[in-house]
């Protein structure tokens, strides 16, 4: 126990998370887990949390959304009449044949350049090996949160009831030694009061009963007779009024209160824990398997993204868990490591009145080692009579209770020093029977015998409290208690808060990749895995580009011009000249500045050689359908 920046705290060195040097005066203040306000400041802890969960959120409305509108466009599609299937190109047409009721469809336009099929590939692949990767890596991180998360969380709330069944078991002794001590004083009294007008020659039937001198007999006689009536009166009425209503109707009863919540939280450490993260990440890890296979083989597109946007939601509850709550939970801990001292004396002095307050006050004075209840520096108890120490004992019941018993435990402690020779207070009380055989009538005996009772009663229970209440006995609970703030809730929020992130972090990352995979493949519809089916289109059949011994037709500048026949080309097979070129990543003949295609045939004029033959219609090639030739 030390002043960190002027606050009073102790914090184990040897676990703790928590810097000391991060206290200071004002969050201490501040620190008030009763009130609201406390809890609402500490939401800017958890923003982190909440915004990359809200993002997930967002992905997962916008792939419901995205579902939606593929499910709209199809049965759009589906119910016009004659419509072509979804994945079809409806731009540009060949030129069809009036013959078969075709016209002349809009062309190529003139300088018409295909995607690079290259470039097209080497970024499907890139996005490939990216989902890939971030898929093993969603899965891998998913499966070390989970396995963090219950081994962090396996003894964190069994921790908590140990150290408040050891609170319990410490305030029931004090309570049944303060009862046993108001019970040994009532007996006094009456005692103390019948040897103060005892007959003559008690003192030498003791003597002769218990077989010593006359004037020990009256040492014992005097002992017991001496006893302050006041101070015993006082201090049974504080006990009964005092001291036993705050150990059972306050501190007692917080603690039954905080037991109450003891077998929903074990029934969450010892089951639902288990189930909670085992379904949690595993869905998330199931879903992030499942999404993959959907992606690299896009045959089911909607399955895919359905797939995508259950992801994006799993990951929106790992990120407001881990991102925001857990950081949420470090930060409260630090503080309760850091200012448990401070907000206990300010419960204590808003919540309990006077006299228990000023009690109380003392009393955490001496156990947080703010003051000494006597001059022994380490309370460590002197080996007078078992352990027993009076001038200890006295200063803890007064601590208690306000009253001083210092006269009665002396004088407890002469007797029972006198009573060693007899074999202690039982054997001498036992003894005191043989005074019927002295003249003594039983009533007078049965004082004696209870004052005897009494006065063992008041030693052994005072003996109790000092074994029970002082700083050595209390302090290692205070200790344990801080020890589970700092180290055990602290470590354990830690390594939740950092596997949880670092899971959904990654898991968000391959979201992101997995949508623009099904975005991508909603782009290009027949595209069924990571090479578009339009680069895999091959030039048409050589029957298709020449017909009847042609070369094909195109509409350039809105006039009909005629390509070169077969028999024009030459002996090599060599297209180059004509609509491939082997030079250029392009699938089009190249517009000539006069209008015409180049290597269309010509005549003097600079026009097209007599009137083409209208071809039947063909679709027009998708975008990228020609690659290059290398």
């Amino acid at each position: 126990m030390s002043f960190h920046n002027e606050v009073l705290t102790y914090i184990p060195e040897s676990c703790t998370r928590v810097d000391p040097s991060d206290a200071n005066v004002d969050d201490s203040q501040d620190f008030k887990p009763g009130e609201a306000s406390y809890w609402t400041g500490k939401i800017g802890s958890m923003i982190p949390g909440l915004v990359l969960g809200g993002i997930c959120l967002v992905g997962f409305v916008l792939m419901l959304l995205w579902i939606c509108v593929r499910c709209c466009r199809r049965r759009r599609l589906n119910s016009k009449p004659g419509a072509q299937k979804p994945g079809k190109e409806e731009g540009t047409q060949f030129l069809t044949s009036p013959a078969d009721g075709g016209s002349v469809a809009s062309a190529p336009p003139a300088f018409y350049q295909a995607p690079p099929g290259r470039r097209r590939r080497r970024w499907a692949n890139v996005l490939a090996a990216s989902l890939l990767l971030l898929s093993l890596a969603s899965v891998g991180t998913g499966a070390w949160a989970m396995g963090e998360s219950i081994m962090q969380t396996d003894t964190v709330i069994s921790n908590f009831w140990d150290l408040v069944d050891q609170v319990e078991a410490t305030i029931n002794t004090a309570q049944q030694d303060l009862g046993t001590l108001s019970y040994s004083i009532n007996l006094l009294q009456p005692a103390a009061s019948k040897l103060r007008n005892a007959a003559p020659g008690l003192a030498l039937a003791v003597a002769n009963a218990l077989n010593v001198t006359e004037a020990q007999a009256q040492q014992i006689l005097d002992t017991v007779a001496g006893l302050p009536q006041d101070s015993m009166t006082e201090a049974s009425t504080t006990i009964n009024t005092t001291a036993l209503p705050l150990l059972r109707d306050q501190i007692l009863e917080v603690v039954h209160d905080v037991q109450d919540f003891e077998s929903p939280t074990m029934t969450l450490q010892d089951k639902w824990r288990f189930v909670v993260f085992a379904v949690l990440f595993g869905l998330l890890i199931l879903s992030v398997m499942v999404t993959t296979a959907l992606c690299f083989w896009m045959r089911f597109g909607r399955w895919a993204s359905a797939l995508v946007a259950v992801t994006w939601f799993f990951n929106a509850l790992v990120m407001l868990g881990g991102v925001g709550l857990m950081n949420g939970v470090v930060v409260i801990s630090a503080d309760a490591c850091l200012y448990t001292e401070t907000y206990i004396y300010h419960v204590v002095g808003t919540k309990i009145s006077e006299p228990a307050r000023s009690l109380v006050l003392g009393g955490m004075d001496y156990y947080f080692g703010v003051r000494n209840l006597t001059g022994i520096v380490n309370d460590t108890l002197t080996a007078k009579v078992d352990g027993y120490d009076p001038e200890l004992a006295e200063a803890i019941f007064n601590q208690l209770t306000g009253s001083n018993i210092t006269e009665v435990l002396v004088r407890a402690q002469q007797v029972n020093q006198t009573a060693e020779a007899f074999g202690g207070l039982d054997a001498l009380n036992a003894q005191l029977a043989r005074l019927r055989f002295f003249g003594v009538d039983a009533a007078t005996i049965q004082v004696l015998q209870d004052g005897l009772t009494g006065l063992s009663g008041i030693l052994w229970s005072t003996v109790g409290l000092v074994d029970g209440l002082r700083r050595a006995s209390v302090e290692p609970i205070y200790h344990g208690f801080k020890g589970y703030l700092c180290c055990d809730v602290s470590t354990s929020g830690h390594w939740l808060y950092v596997s949880w992130t670092v899971a959904g972090s990654i898991t968000l990352a391959f979201c992101v990749a997995a949508t623009i995979r099904v975005v991508w493949q909603t782009f290009a519809p027949e595209d069924k895995g990571w090479v578009s089916a339009f680069d895999k289109v091959q030039p048409p059949p050589e029957s298709e580009l020449a017909p009847v011994g042609l070369g094909p037709e195109w509409v350039s500048g809105g006039v009909a011009s005629t390509g070169p026949s077969k028999d024009s080309v030459g002996a090599s097979g060599d297209l180059s000249d004509t609509f491939l070129d082997d030079k250029r990543d392009s699938s089009m003949p190249e517009a000539h500045p006069d209008g015409d295609v180049i290597g269309a045939a010509h005549d003097g004029s600079g026009g097209p050689l007599g009137v083409p033959p209208v071809l039947p219609q063909q679709p027009t090639p998708p975008a990228g359908a020609y690659p290059p030739i290398f």
